[in-house]
């Protein structure tokens, strides 16, 4: 190798080695990417007697880059989200039944009833009814629709239902056969795992894109165990 050459050579190397070096200089570590944060859900959390709960934390499920918020004394909260998705909304305070909240972001954000939230022990008291002993190891599942003659079917089927409410005490009973102008049913004690909610009715349903099923008026959920997951599609 000549003088030349390895003059060459070295030069090279040196100039590769400098530029690895500024590339990995210039690449900033554990970089957040920011999310447009363009439409605010402001709500109000109440319990089964329709009083406010403070203190309830109030996450977009799964997306530790939102920043969470928490409820008031007056139980109320705005939290900033992306429009344009569809959102989880995660509701959690000590003694309450943890919820999940499947909504499209312009959904939630739209004015409506008070948003209940439930102590356990409500859940086993007004479950003992219908299914013996609420097992909070599994899911809670909770479709709901815009008003009445709507037929709810989980698929696989597991656990204990539908059951209906009739009315905005929120108890489910097995009577009704079908939503009353209340327009909620439920199945409990579900086991942890991926379903489909159809809502069998003469109307058009439409899922929110981010859950839609293969199957007509149907979404995709995921039961969590301990939580229960509420699920609303509007019917025309």
């Amino acid at each position: 190798m000549t003088a030349f050459t390895r003059t060459l050579l070295v030069a090279l190397l040196s100039t590769a080695a400098s530029a690895c070096g500024a590339s990995e200089d210039s690449s900033p570590a554990n970089t957040t990417p920011t999310v447009r944060l363009d439409l605010t859900i402001q709500d109000l959390v109440a319990d089964e007697k329709n009083d406010a709960v403070a203190d309830v934390k109030v996450c977009v499920d799964q997306r530790p880059e939102i920043p969470c918020v928490v409820t008031d004394a007056a139980g109320k909260y705005a939290l900033a989200v992306p429009s344009g998705e569809d959102l989880v909304l995660s509701y959690e305070k000590a003694d309450f039944f943890p919820k999940l909240r499947l909504m499209t972001a312009e959904a939630a954000a739209k004015p409506h009833l008070i948003w209940y939230f439930q102590r356990k022990t409500w859940y086993a008291s007004g479950a003992s009814a219908f299914q013996g002993t609420m097992d909070f190891s599994k899911a809670i599942l909770t479709p709901q629709t815009s008003g009445e003659g709507v037929k709810f079917e989980l698929s696989p089927m597991t656990g204990v239902g539908p059951m209906y409410g009739k009315d905005v005490s929120f108890l489910f009973d097995t009577v009704p056969t079908e939503t009353s102008n209340l327009g909620v049913g439920a199945f409990v004690n579900v086991e942890p795992g991926s379903y489909t909610i159809t809502y069998k009715t003469s109307k058009t349903c439409t899922p929110p894109a981010a859950w839609k099923s293969d199957v007509p008026n149907s979404v995709r959920v995921t039961a969590r165990a301990g939580w229960l997951t509420y699920v609303f599609m509007g019917c025309t």
